[in-house]
């Protein structure tokens, strides 16, 4: 049987209906040697098998394919800026994700404003606020799925 190469559509097409059954969308809290903390955006599909992991990072163009041991096989990793670009890729085509991972990208937007005038002080206390309420309704869907 003939390899088929398939369209951009199609493939975004796959690619979302991959991470529709098989992917995870996150937002890690982090903490610095000197207490401050953060947030990150995280996009995650782990499987047994490389090599549909291996397709689907050259269909979004975004992320690594790193093994985690035998247990745990392979993982797909991404994160940040470049997560929320994979997670505009797939939401047209997402059914069982998409409400998580465009709450993820509202998510995003408040990482992509410079705060004028706080420099050395930090992100608004409004903004960390909203950013965990971001954290928390992703977890909250990650649970209930």
């Amino acid at each position: 049987m003939a390899d088929t190469i398939l369209s951009g559509d199609c493939e975004l097409a796959w690619a979302s209906g991959f991470f529709d059954g098989e992917g995870y969308v996150g937002i890690r809290l982090y903490q610095t040697r000197t207490g401050r903390t953060y947030h990150a955006l995280t996009v995650q599909i782990g499987q047994k098998v490389r090599a549909p992991l291996d397709e689907f990072l050259r269909t979004v163009g975004h992320g690594k394919v790193v093994y985690k041991g035998a247990r745990r096989g392979f993982l797909y990793t991404t994160a940040s800026k470049q997560a929320a670009e994979v997670l505009g890729l797939l939401v047209p085509y997402l059914r069982v994700k998409r409400e998580v991972a465009e709450i993820a990208l509202r998510f995003q937007k408040t990482m992509n404003v410079h705060y004028q005038g706080s420099f050395g002080k930090g992100v608004p206390s409004k903004v960390v606020q909203a950013r965990q309420e971001f954290r928390e309704q992703i977890m909250t869907m990650n649970q209930a799925n």
